[in-house]
């Protein structure tokens, strides 16, 4: 019998654990239960030899709010799998000012992962992922952005689950776009006051 692929085991595994620990889906209720998902998660990676590295908000630098999900990855014939699963995500867009700039900046990455409770570990995903925690100004203010970024390279990198070169290259686009975006705002404030 041919095995699984990982997407399917991560469909599963999130399903498991949104039944035993009666986790809705958004906009249904979503508790608190992102340790017990993460235990969860690599009782689960353990038991079938799968990847798994943790992803804790705080470790990374960001101290507002609390959470923890799992990255799950998985041998496949075109090389590794990686999978952020977080089936309590949805608890974030109860606070309006977090679910605003998802659905203006991320809509498609959000809609995906409230309602899968996984997405696929991409460099687009892992920016989209971390940027509400980092860019919103929902749960804190004044974080050092280029030192939590160098923590999730620093992450992904040294786990093999996102290619150096390809990080970097994204962060480097991500500065050119903020420094765009702050071009075209300083443009348009000086225009206002004229």
């Amino acid at each position: 019998m041919a095995r699984e692929s990982g997407e399917s085991a991560v469909k599963k595994q999130v399903a498991l654990l949104r039944e035993g620990y009666d986790i809705g889906v958004y906009p249904e209720y979503v508790p608190l239960m992102c340790n017990e998902c993460d235990s969860e998660n690599l009782k689960f990676s353990v038991v079938n030899e799968t990847g798994y590295e943790q992803i804790n908000l705080m470790r990374l630098g960001i101290p507002e709010p609390f959470h923890r999900a799992s990255i799950l990855g998985f041998n496949s014939p075109n090389g590794p799998e990686w999978f952020i699963v977080d089936p309590t995500y949805g608890q974030f867009f109860e606070d309006e000012t977090f679910r605003g700039y998802m659905e203006e900046k991320y809509s498609k990455f959000s809609s995906t992962l409230l309602k899968q409770g996984y997405v696929r570990c991409t460099m687009d995903n892992v920016r989209a992922y971390f940027d509400g925690f980092v860019y919103s100004n929902a749960f804190c203010r004044d974080v050092d952005s280029s030192k939590i970024y160098d923590r999730v390279g620093d992450l992904l990198v040294s786990s093999g689950i996102i290619d150096e070169d390809e990080f970097d290259t994204s962060m480097r686009k991500r500065e050119l776009q903020e420094m765009e975006e702050s071009s075209k705002t300083s443009t348009t404030s000086k225009r206002r006051k004229k």
